[in-house]
């Protein structure tokens, strides 16, 4: 905004990652997830000249986010289970069922924004939160703790998120 004062940010994303036809694809889940923040701006942004003569503006902002998605997936294969006794893989274990997950969270971060040629907005950030997620499962599931690890890349992860990226805009 003009002012560079407080502002609202919205971001909406789409994950298609379910294949049916992928044997072992335990991570396939599609769903729409969005985020809203509000950013305060710590250094507020300014116009700088490089060098050259060249004009960019330029800012650091702090933001807290809310964010929510909601997933679901189809999952059917089988696996080998292990017997450390032995030391040799046992039998095969069969899994078909389906998961649908939502999930929510809140957190801060801290950016820096650019831009180039007074087109282009380049952002930085780092900051991190938590995030709940409410998985619901119905059909025949691993019982493996190795197929039912989650990890801070799934939906159902549970826990402290990091977040760090890049936007381009």
């Amino acid at each position: 905004n003009k002012s560079h004062a407080p502002s609202f940010t919205l971001f909406v994303t789409a994950r298609l990652h379910n294949n049916a036809e992928a044997s072992g694809n335990l991570e396939g889940y599609d769903g729409l997830a969005g985020e809203l923040q509000i950013r305060k701006y710590i250094s507020p942004m300014k116009a700088r000249s490089s060098k050259k003569g060249n004009v960019y503006h330029q800012g650091v902002y702090g933001a807290a986010y809310v964010q929510g998605g909601s997933y679901s997936g189809k999952f059917k294969g089988e696996y080998r289970t292990f017997d450390p006794t032995t030391g040799m893989h046992t039998n095969y274990v069969l899994y078909d069922y389906s998961e649908s997950i939502g999930n929510w969270g809140l957190g801060f971060t801290i950016g820096y924004q650019k831009t180039l040629w007074q087109v282009i907005f380049l952002e930085a950030f780092i900051g991190g939160g938590i995030q709940f997620s409410d998985p619901i499962a119905m059909g025949l599931e691993p019982d493996d703790s190795y197929y039912n690890y989650v990890g801070i890349t799934d939906p159902a992860y549970k826990g402290i998120l990091p977040k760090i990226g890049l936007n381009i805009g």
